[in-house]
């Protein structure tokens, strides 16, 4: 049995409905990295919690993170997170 397929041509979408899809792509992009970031904070607490590694000099995961030389670079420094006033 040989099926015919039509095709349908459908008007291209709008720019609301672009700006709606990058808004929701983004959502989902930030959500993931939410994600990940918890992901990465409660093996440091749990490593911490075994006794495997300490933050010696620090006081928590996020200012570990922040201002430690290697794992400062894969976080984004902004003026706020230094504490600048505006």
């Amino acid at each position: 049995m040989m099926y015919s397929m039509e095709t349908q041509s459908l008007p291209p979408a709008g720019f609301f409905r672009r700006l709606g899809a990058l808004f929701y792509d983004s959502l989902i992009i930030l959500a993931v990295i939410m994600m990940a970031g918890g992901i990465v904070v409660a093996i440091l607490e749990a490593l911490v919690a075994a006794g495997v590694m300490n933050y010696a000099p620090y006081t928590d995961a996020s200012d570990f993170l922040g201002n430690h030389p290697f794992w400062s670079l894969f976080t984004p420094h902004t003026s706020l997170s230094h504490g600048s006033t505006f």
